[in-house]
């Protein structure tokens, strides 16, 4: 995700003092199957909301 505007450490840690961000990319795997087309995605509050819906499997069953 590419961000509207850079995010500036100036003192982040011991060896790193000065570091800026432009994007993020972050991979998980899910435990359940998703439908990818269906995802959605949106900033709100300065968080990045992910909605995947799950995929439904459906089952045949003939009855006599």
């Amino acid at each position: 995700a590419k961000m509207g505007r850079p995010i500036k450490y100036e003192r982040w840690g011991t060896i790193q003092r000065r570091c800026e961000f432009r994007g993020f990319k972050k991979e998980i795997r899910l435990q359940k199957e998703v439908v990818p087309e269906a995802a959605k995605a949106r900033f709100r509050g300065g968080y990045l909301i992910v909605e995947l819906p799950k995929k439904v499997t459906r089952y045949k069953v003939m009855v006599e």
